[in-house]
């Protein structure tokens, strides 16, 4: 068991180690391709002043130190919003740089210094810069690392017996945090079963509540019927005493035309009986002979 614990430790020791070694690597990886652009930057003005006049390259500086300033302003602002001393430093390397491009011309005229040499000069000074960095930056994280390690061995050394009684505690914890867990079930459980009482007897409210509603519902069902029968009783009784005095007021109508057939009928009688009575005497004039 103790072989086993060993080579997994040193098995985790390799892993942190192989893993520091590749931050290590980038870290150095990234501070040599900087060198290495900022030699092809002085060489390429370097080939520039060969090709053309002094006049001309002072604009090219101007150029370069322009974009310098630019980087180192994109620079500062990751570093202030990611808090990190690596892209600060990088902001303050490429501004160092933009300082010595705008001074160059200054430089040359008042020492008098060759354009080229000058420039050689100053990328050995970048690149020297650059590679004492790189080994710093290598030496300083090993370092750390071995600290961490050294460290850790300490605290496993220190922290043994205290596992020990930590074990027996931990045992002891177990069994209490068992006890709490099955007074928590029973507790669960009684409010579960307390929930579903309480929801059974809500139904029950719920049911005699509707069946209440639909005895209120039929018993006004029952009014309305009796209220509809009640109108169409009125109704009708209110058509036949419509219909009796539309009968009485048809049959005076009748009553009043008979009587006045009557009376025209007994005027017509009376005066043929007139007319009867009148025509004997005209008979008995027409009968009379005439006297000669």
């Amino acid at each position: 068991m103790k072989i086993l614990k060993t080579e997994e430790k040193n098995n985790e020791k390799k892993q942190i180690s192989r893993e520091i070694d590749k931050k290590i690597s980038n870290k150095i990886f990234i501070n040599l391709l900087i060198a290495v652009a900022i030699m092809i930057y002085f060489c390429g003005l370097s080939v520039v002043y060969k090709n053309i006049q002094l006049d001309s390259i002072v604009g090219v500086v101007k150029i370069a130190t322009l974009v310098f300033l630019a980087i180192t302003l994109i620079l500062i602002e990751i570093a202030y919003k990611k808090e990190s001393k690596r892209v600060f430093i990088h902001s303050m390397e490429t501004l160092a740089l933009a300082s010595h491009s705008l001074t160059t011309m200054h430089v040359i005229k008042i020492y008098d210094f060759d354009f080229n040499n000058y420039i050689l000069i100053s990328s050995y000074i970048f690149s020297v810069y650059y590679v004492l960095k790189s080994l710093i930056i290598n030496t300083k994280a090993r370092s750390d690392y071995l600290k961490g390690l050294s460290d850790i061995s300490e605290i496993v050394q220190k922290d043994e017996p205290r596992k020990k009684e930590a074990s027996k505690k931990e045992k002891n914890n177990i069994t209490e945090i068992e006890k709490e867990e099955q007074e928590d079930k029973k507790t669960e459980n009684s409010k579960k079963e307390e929930k579903k009482d309480n929801e059974k007897q809500e139904v029950k409210s719920l049911d005699e509540e509707i069946a209440n509603s639909k005895n209120k519902i039929a018993s006004i069902r029952e009014r309305l019927e009796r209220m509809q029968a009640k109108d169409k009783k009125d109704g009708n009784e209110v058509k036949e005493k419509e219909d009796y005095e539309d009968k009485k007021e048809n049959k005076k109508e009748i009553i009043d035309k008979q009587g006045k057939q009557n009376q025209e009928e007994n005027k017509e009688q009376a005066l043929e009986e007139n007319k009867i009575e009148e025509n004997p005497k005209t008979k008995r004039k027409r009968g009379r002979p005439k006297k000669r």
